[in-house]
C-alpha cells in the first residue's frame, strides 16, 4: 500500500494536478497552464508509475450547456478539451480515474455555494482576523500549508489536491461511510411525507 498514489485534476483553463501518498503528504503538484504540453504531464506521471507507484485518479467531470451565451460556450469548450486531453493520459497510462461532479467534492469538503458565502465572510469580517476556510484555495492552503500554493492562479493546484484527498480517503475507507446522504428537492419531501401519513 505504501507504493499507491492518488491523483487528483481540476482540468479548467488554470487548473493543475497533485499527487498525494497514503498518509496525504504532497508528492507532487504542478499546474494546467493555457498552452500546456501534455506530454510534460504524460512523462511526470510515467516516471511515478515507471518507479514502481500505482495511480488512482479523481478528475472533475465537466458538463456542457449549451444554451450558454457564445463567450461562455467559448472558455466551457477549452475546459472540455483539457478534459479530453486529461482522460486521454490517464487512459494511455492505465491509471484508473473516477469522474467527480464540482457539486458532489465541494459537498464533501462544506464548499457548496462557496463563492456565495465568501463574498459574504469577508464583507462581514472585514478588519477582523478571522481564518477564510470557504474556498477551495484557502482550505487547500490550510491543510496542506508547505504546498505550492502563492498565488490566486494556483487556485487549479488547490482543487486538485483536495480531490486527491477525497480519492485517497474514499480509497482507504468504505465510501458509503462518507457519501453525504441523498438529497432530495422540497416536493419530493412534501410526497414522502403525504405517502407516511395515508
Amino acid at each position: 500500500m505504501d507504493d499507491q498514489l492518488y491523483l487528483g485534476i481540476d482540468p479548467g483553463h488554470r487548473g493543475g494536478a497533485a499527487l498525494l501518498d497514503v498518509a496525504g503528504r504532497i508528492t507532487d503538484a504542478w499546474r494546467w497552464r493555457p498552452g500546456h504540453d501534455p506530454m510534460q504531464s504524460y512523462n511526470n506521471l510515467y516516471n511515478y508509475i515507471n518507479s514502481g507507484y500505482k495511480i488512482l485518479s479523481y478528475i472533475e467531470h465537466i458538463r456542457l450547456y449549451p444554451r450558454l451565451p457564445l463567450p461562455v460556450l467559448l472558455n466551457t469548450q477549452n475546459l472540455l478539451l483539457n478534459a479530453g486531453q486529461w482522460q486521454a493520459l490517464l487512459d494511455l497510462l492505465r491509471i484508473p480515474y473516477t469522474q467527480i461532479t464540482p457539486g458532489d467534492w465541494q459537498a464533501r469538503y462544506g464548499l457548496t455555494h462557496w463563492r456565495k458565502r465568501q463574498a459574504r465572510i469577508i464583507t462581514l469580517a472585514r478588519g477582523t482576523s478571522l481564518p477564510d476556510l470557504t474556498s477551495p484555495l484557502a482550505l487547500a492552503r490550510h491543510l496542506w500549508p508547505d504546498a505550492p500554493l502563492q498565488s490566486q492562479a494556483d487556485d487549479g493546484i488547490a482543487v486538485a489536491l483536495l480531490l486527491a484527498d477525497l480519492a485517497r480517503r474514499d480509497h482507504q475507507a468504505p465510501v458509503a461511510a462518507q457519501a453525504p446522504l441523498p438529497l432530495t428537492t422540497t416536493s419530493q419531501r412534501r410526497r414522502n411525507s403525504r405517502r407516511r401519513t395515508k
